[in-house]
């Protein structure tokens, strides 16, 4: 995604960055490296994004009511 907005130099470098960061906060702390998952940010962010989508959904000409989902077992 970074590429199509700033070039395929600037993500190569913006990618190979994030790799140096996080290998030394490895060194640094002595601990393995520990995937946070695909969905991590939508679960930190979880009321910012439903009042995002809504906000998006409103101005497209939506009427939204939020109605919790029923719990899979």
């Amino acid at each position: 995604r970074l590429a199509g907005r700033r070039g395929l130099k600037r993500a190569i470098i913006a990618v190979a960055h994030s790799m140096l960061v996080i290998g030394y906060q490895m060194l640094k702390t002595n601990q393995g490296y520990r995937e946070l998952g695909a969905n991590y940010l939508d679960q930190l962010h979880r009321e910012g994004l439903q009042r995002y989508h809504i906000k998006r959904l409103q101005n497209l000409g939506f009427a939204v009511t939020l109605q919790p989902a029923l719990a899979i077992s």
